[in-house]
């Protein structure tokens, strides 16, 4: 791998674990790197800075120390990392390295030179964690370095780290700083961060400060920090404060999510208490789907015991649907064990995942859905999907089954599906088959989609020309 595709390969990499840190810190923390001055319109300079600024997805400080932190080992890693193929071990080491150094703020001067003179080496959070450190032991200084930047993304990356330590140390006059800058949105995110890390330790005091600064999405960060922090009963508690009914809804939602991750049977009991019916279904329905996917087994067991009153609707299909995702034969199996009155829908779920195959024919394919399903409009259903899947694998084998079935709203159904994707090449035969639908009304729907869609077709091939 050449210097330019290898810069490409672990700029790639630092974005993936930007991507994953950041999911962790939630909608709040999802928000762009801003450098201090309100003109964003900068070309990005460094093709290494792509991680969460300042997150607690420290990646490297867990890993053993490989050599004595000195400042001539920096200078030796910032040469190795022009040639190495091995960055990811580079950045380890550069990173724990500036980290202890930093400790002693007469080293930082000489470290700020060689970060500036090689900027394109480190990642967005080595830069991070250096001005963190250099602000615990010369506050000033290490402000007065960023201001003085050449680049955007070093800036960035150094006040999100420098605020990082500054809001612990003296979160008040972080905050007047940050309220001293021109409106704008780095202004924005440095108050969102020094709030943040006041919410830790006085969830009142940073509640009572972002309805201060009148922006809305910094009081709804908090809320969602410190509703993230408590357990349930307190988090529903503190979520009671909140004015937005949105909001309100929203957070209670992830507090039952949060929870019911930790205690499933604890998570569905509280679900179940809620008194909104819309939000009781609509957590049901994400939190048993969601289930379904990992633990089949589990999902059953829920979708038999639930009273017929709390399961909302469509979510015996979702489960079927995602069961047979993951296995369509545990899948079919977990079907078995449900009540007579469930089956149907959860099969349908099921059996709509499958698509055509070498080893099952059309016919075959049916008759497990009239063995699972009943009649009705998810029969019906399977009937057109399995029709128009079928049509692009094999017509001539699609229109034999079609013509063998016996007259049922099924198989006119099926024809329909048929009949309309069959218009696309043969106009002709699918108005014929459209023609042989019993229900005049899915007749005279299917005879009125051929003739759109053939009407259509001949308008564009007298356009070809």
């Amino acid at each position: 791998m050449n210097s330019s595709t290898a810069k490409v390969f672990h700029a790639g990499l630092w974005i993936l674990l930007g991507a994953a840190i950041g999911t962790a810190v939630g909608r709040a923390a999802f928000q762009p790197r801003i450098p201090i001055e309100t003109d964003t319109n900068v070309v990005r300079p460094t093709v290494a800075s792509a991680i969460e600024l300042g997150s607690e997805g420290d990646l490297y400080a867990r890993l053993a120390p490989a050599a004595t932190p000195t400042i001539d080992a920096v200078r030796g890693l910032f040469a190795e990392a022009k040639t190495s193929r091995v960055p990811l071990r580079i950045q380890q080491e550069l990173q724990r390295m500036l980290r202890e150094l930093a400790r002693n703020a007469d080293n930082a001067p000489e470290l700020l030179r060689l970060i500036v003179h090689d900027n394109t080496i480190l990642s967005d959070a080595t830069v991070s964690v250096f001005f963190e450190e250099w602000d615990a032991s010369d506050h000033s200084s290490a402000l007065s370095a960023i201001e003085k930047l050449p680049t955007w993304a070093l800036r960035q990356a150094a006040l999100a780290g420098l605020t990082k330590s500054w809001a612990k140390s003296d979160p008040g006059a972080a905050i007047d700083y940050f309220k001293s800058l021109p409106r704008s949105r780095p202004r924005e995110i440095g108050l969102w961060r020094v709030t943040l890390a006041i919410a830790k330790d006085d969830p009142q005091r940073a509640l009572d400060l972002a309805r201060e600064l009148r922006i809305g999405w910094i009081e709804d960060a908090v809320y969602d920090s410190v509703a993230g922090s408590l357990d349930y009963d307190a988090a529903v508690d503190w979520i009671r404060k909140i004015d937005s009914p949105t909001l309100r809804r929203d957070l209670h939602s992830r507090a039952l999510t949060r929870l019911a991750d930790k205690d499933i049977d604890r998570g569905i009991e509280e679900i179940l208490k809620l008194k909104d019916a819309n939000m009781r279904a609509d957590n049901l329905r994400t939190k048993l789907g969601q289930l379904a996917l990992s633990d089949g087994k589990m999902a059953a067991k829920y979708l038999a015991t639930l009273p017929p009153e709390a399961i909302p609707d469509g979510v015996l299909f979702r489960a079927g649907s995602n069961m047979a995702l993951r296995k369509y034969e545990d899948a079919m199996a977990a079907g078995t064990t449900l009540p007579e009155d469930r089956r149907s829908e959860f099969f349908a779920g099921v059996l709509a995942t499958i698509r055509p195959g070498d080893s099952l024919s059309p016919g075959e394919f049916a008759t497990r859905i009239d063995t699972s399903v009943t009649p009705g409009q998810r029969r019906n259903d399977l009937y057109e999907n399995t029709a128009r899947a079928w049509h692009q694998k094999d017509p001539q084998a699609t229109a034999s089954w079609l013509a063998e079935l016996p007259a049922s709203d099924e198989r006119d159904h099926a024809i329909h599906a048929f009949a309309t994707v069959l218009s696309e090449t043969d106009p002709e035969g699918a108005l014929h088959w459209a023609n042989g639908i019993s229900s005049s009304g899915l007749r005279e729907s299917a005879i009125d989609e051929v003739n759109s869609k053939t009407a259509e077709k001949v308008g564009l091939d007298n356009g070809a020309h």
